[in-house]
């Protein structure tokens, strides 16, 4: 019993050393270098008070570094964002970031957008005591329009209230997947593990598809150099 306690301890502490000393985070080591070209594509972080600090930077900065404008959204003008830090027992919340959104919802503009990424942390639930109806509303009709919606880890809540997922993974981490219980399932992605840089490439990804599925729908002929993947990792 002691030793199985000290193995898991050991566990613990190898990952909290890993992700201190290295400078990615032991989730985002890859040997891969993903590439895409997505300028003229706007991605909107859709925000509630303490969410996922770390879900938030990794993710956004994978979609600028391919040329993605990413704009922040939320309720309140100003947010807390959580972060978190590794520790011999586990992950605990280390400190709180303030942050200022970019736009309310009811700015936005869907026909300007191709994706919304939704991150976990304690947002979900505040998006919704919050206002409810106009984030359900902001999902659905993003949802109708076949816009590329992401969420991790608590994230999904938000699509099972919108009705276009009818109920969540019981698992803690899993592997990042599509949801196939919407008609639109081409159109999500969700995850409730860490794997953030494989999160940030699906959603990319699916915006290129979708440049091509809008382009064959009207008959266009030929791709434009900036919707392109570039040497993406298959």
């Amino acid at each position: 019993m002691k030793m199985n306690r000290f193995l898991i301890s050991a566990i613990f502490l190898w990952f909290g050393l890993t992700a201190c000393c290295s400078k990615k985070s032991w989730w985002e080591v890859s040997d891969k270098n993903r590439t895409f070209d997505l300028t003229e594509h706007r991605v909107l972080f859709v925000l509630g008070n303490e969410f996922n600090f770390h879900e938030f930077a990794i993710v956004k900065g994978h979609l600028e570094k391919w040329g993605a404008e990413v704009k922040t959204v939320g309720i309140d003008q100003k947010l807390n964002g959580r972060l978190s830090k590794p520790t011999v027992v586990g992950w605990i919340n280390s400190e709180y970031r303030e942050f200022a959104i970019d736009m309310s919802i009811s700015q936005v503009d869907l026909t300007k957008v191709d994706a919304l990424f939704f991150p976990g942390g304690n947002s979900p639930e505040y998006l919704l005591q919050k206002d409810s109806l106009a984030v359900v509303s902001l999902i659905r009709d993003a949802n109708k329009r076949g816009l590329t919606l992401a969420a991790t880890c608590a994230g999904k809540r938000l699509f099972v209230s919108a009705g276009i997922i009818e109920e969540l993974c019981k698992k803690v981490h899993s592997d990042v997947q599509t949801d196939s219980i919407s008609p639109n399932a081409e159109n999500l992605i969700t995850a409730t593990g860490p794997k953030l840089e494989i999160i940030a490439e699906k959603i990319a990804r699916r915006i290129l598809e979708n440049d091509l599925k809008n382009q064959a729908d009207r008959s266009t002929i030929g791709l434009r150099p900036n919707r392109v993947p570039s040497n993406a990792a298959q």
